[in-house]
């Protein structure tokens, strides 16, 4: 930054809620917090979510993620895979069962697949003059 500072950023790979936040963190010059994992079921075999993840990356990439990816996966590792928003992660983490997060990511999932089919289709179809 110019003022001299750092930003960090700091990705999680479960859940947690911030228990006490520390501005500045003595004898630090930085901020900390004390957090607590949130013990939600995050693990899915769902089917339905493995496949539509699978169709995406081989539509999108076009390469196979069986092997970053197998049933019994965390929902929150899909979500990673997906890259997300933050509003949209923040929209997951406040769904309260595992059924509901599964539908949310497979029903975010038809609409990637939905805008790059779109994507595609159009593709050559308008010029600028």
């Amino acid at each position: 930054n110019p003022d001299g500072g750092t930003d960090i950023m700091v990705q999680g790979v479960e859940p947690f809620k911030i228990v006490k936040y520390f501005p500045v963190l003595s004898p630090k010059l930085y901020g900390a917090a004390n957090v607590e994992q949130i013990m939600a079921p995050s693990i899915t075999e769902n089917s339905l979510l493995f496949d539509s993840v699978t169709k995406y990356f081989k539509y999108l990439k076009n390469r196979d993620v069986h092997n970053n990816l197998d049933f019994g996966v965390s929902i929150y590792q899909v979500a990673s895979l997906l890259e997300l928003t933050n509003e949209e992660k923040l929209e997951l983490l406040s769904i309260d069962t595992l059924a509901k997060k599964e539908d949310f990511l497979i029903n975010k999932i038809r609409l990637f697949i939905h805008l790059l089919t779109t994507e595609k289709k159009l593709n050559g179809e308008f010029w600028l003059n």
